[in-house]
């Protein structure tokens, strides 16, 4: 089963009640705004070639195409604005991952031992990190100023004594970079106040949802997780709007089924099971309100018919909206 529901890169927050819940998804290769108050949902793009969408900043959506390639299709990126509704294109840069404000761009150098920063527009590149490993992802933190690399060991053997895999956390503007975490990490997802790192990782047999502040410090463990065997992208954290909570995949026990939406308080404290059914849910994600989670829910494990569907925050009030389509929760902005 592919990815569907796409996560919050930068999770944004508004009072409950001032703004009506809306969610941006393709179909037909348009995007669609949907408003979960009257139902209706309105067409904002009229060239019919978007395959994918994610959320990207208040009032900007990152939107894909498909477009020839010298051996293959390509996947190419752009920004697009909800009220100019005008497209502009990432660099055409492997991996590049745009900034906030899509004033910049951070990739890896084609060797993938090395992060650049650029502007989106225009301008030299700037070496901001290092590795002798290889960079296996980067984050934007909601501010710009900061970089969540994971690094993870090449195939070929490294020397003795090389830096351990791990999460490393990169000052933008000074280079200074720290290490968080030493251990398998995937998914880094910043907290919409900027002040905390979720993430999956691995060390000493222990393999979970894990959180460490801004600065490298205060690292905690906050739950297990048992399907990473059998898709990353399920379990991928989620943080509720006001950064206190997160929400997550798991099952209760390794290799049961069905998968279940977890949510957690960030001190670890507070557990709740949102889903009492026998159907997979998966990819939650919160409503800028914090009153709401989209989630997609299957029959099964590779299930050829996923739904999108909503739910409120303590997993009552669960409804069906539409066949699984690239999705993201929406906040006006600039």
């Amino acid at each position: 089963m592919r990815r569907f529901a796409i996560w919050l890169l930068v999770p944004a927050a508004c009072t409950p009640g001032t703004l009506p819940e809306r969610i941006a998804h393709l179909r037909d290769g348009n995007v669609f705004l949907l408003n979960l108050e009257t139902g209706t949902s309105e067409r904002i793009t009229e060239d019919a070639k978007y395959t994918d969408l994610a959320w990207l900043s208040p009032g900007r959506l990152l939107v894909s195409t498909q477009e020839p390639g010298e051996f293959a299709p390509e996947t190419r990126w752009h920004v697009l604005s909800l009220e100019s509704r005008k497209t502009s294109p990432v660099p055409r840069v492997p991996r590049a991952v745009p900034s906030p404000d899509s004033s910049l761009i951070a990739y890896p150098d084609p060797k993938g031992n090395r992060v650049f920063v650029k502007g989106l527009d225009a301008g030299e590149p700037t070496e901001t990190f290092e590795t002798s490993l290889l960079v296996l992802s980067i984050s934007w933190s909601p501010e710009g100023r900061h970089l969540a690399v994971c690094v993870m060991e090449p195939r070929d053997p490294v020397p003795e004594g090389t830096e351990k895999p791990g999460l490393r956390l990169v000052d933008v503007r000074t280079k200074a970079a720290r290490t968080a975490f030493e251990g398998h990490v995937l998914a880094p997802v910043w907290s919409p106040d900027g002040r905390w790192l979720a993430f999956l990782g691995r060390r000493d047999g222990k393999g979970g949802v894990w959180v460490v502040r801004e600065d490298g410090q205060g690292l905690r463990f906050l739950s297990e997780t048992h399907v990473l065997s059998h898709g990353i992208y399920f379990t991928v954290p989620a943080w509720s709007p006001d950064s206190r909570q997160l929400a997550f995949v798991s099952t209760r026990k390794e290799n049961e089924f069905p998968y279940r939406i977890i949510t957690v308080d960030r001190d670890g404290r507070e557990r709740s099971e949102l889903s009492e059914t026998q159907k997979h849910r998966m990819e939650p994600s919160w409503s800028p309100s914090g009153a709401m989670i989209l989630f997609v829910q299957a029959d099964g494990y590779g299930s050829k018919d996923p739904e999108l569907w909503v739910m409120r925050r303590d997993g009552t009030g669960a409804r069906r909206l539409m066949e699984a389509a690239p999705a993201a929760w929406v906040l006006p902005g600039p």
